[in-house]
């Protein structure tokens, strides 16, 4: 307890991190899949594509943490895939900002999907997946946009806020509350 990990790029291995509670974890993300464990600052090296098909890119199970996608994007691999970004909702306060998720389309998955509550999800566009962004309880989606999905666009549930945000040519609904 009381370390701290920054600014490390590690790529594979077995399992990239083995971390023990009551640390802090700041990295550069070079491969998916990856799981974040603990609270974290996970900031994406470059574009990155998941071909493990099923598999989610990256799968959030700690509360607090930050992915910055660093103004690149995160893929899929098609209708076989599991989620973009994913955070059941035993996890609270993901956010997620600054780039772009696309091709996560297996049925009923989505570019991102923030379970947990007080998710926040900014200046991110997803297009093409199979759902853009779905966030839990408080969750807001601020100045995103949501295009060509199967199906919704963008969709919050109990006292979620979506503001600034466009979502167009989406298969079901474009925004739903």
């Amino acid at each position: 307890a009381g370390s701290y990990l920054a600014d490390n790029r590690v790529w594979g291995n077995g399992d990239n991190y083995n971390f023990a509670a009551g640390n802090q974890l700041n990295l550069w993300l070079s491969q998916v899949p990856e799981s974040i464990d603990w609270p974290a600052k996970v900031v994406l090296a470059g574009s990155l594509t998941c071909s493990v098909g099923t598999s989610n890119g990256i799968t959030v199970a700690a509360n607090d943490v930050t992915i910055d996608l660093n103004g690149h994007t995160l893929s899929g691999p098609g209708s076989g895939s599991g989620h973009g970004i994913y955070q059941a909702s035993g996890w609270r306060q993901l956010r997620v900002v600054n780039g772009k998720i696309v091709n996560w389309r297996a049925s009923a998955k989505a570019g991102i999907k923030a379970e947990g509550p007080g998710a926040s999800i900014e200046a991110v566009q997803v297009a093409s997946n199979s759902n853009g962004v779905v966030v839990g309880d408080a969750g807001r989606i601020l100045n995103c946009s949501a295009d060509d999905n199967l199906e919704s666009g963008l969709y919050a549930v109990s006292g979620g806020l979506i503001s600034d945000s466009t979502a167009r040519k989406n298969g079901q609904y474009g925004i739903v509350l």
